[in-house]
């Protein structure tokens, strides 16, 4: 495979692959700390209206420490999916 084509393909599973979308994102620490703090324990279970509320809450607090937009935790539970 010729260089190119190696990296078109590296590209394309960059674009493609939630993993490797979620490490590269430059709020990487935020989505870690909080998705740690309410889903980081097995077989820890949650419904989408109280993990969204409970990240809104977290968000208050990590707006002072990062450079966050004002953007719901749904919003950002979107983007992380």
């Amino acid at each position: 495979m010729s260089a190119l084509s190696s990296a078109l393909a590296y590209r394309r599973l960059l674009e493609s692959d939630a993993t490797l979308r979620m490490l590269r994102a430059d709020n990487l620490a935020v989505m870690a700390g909080t998705l740690d703090a309410h889903l980081g324990r097995p077989g820890t279970r949650m419904n989408t209206e109280d993990l969204h509320e409970s990240i809104d809450a977290d968000l208050e607090e990590l707006r002072d420490h990062f450079d966050l937009s004002l953007r719901t935790a749904k919003a950002y539970c979107d983007d992380w999916r």
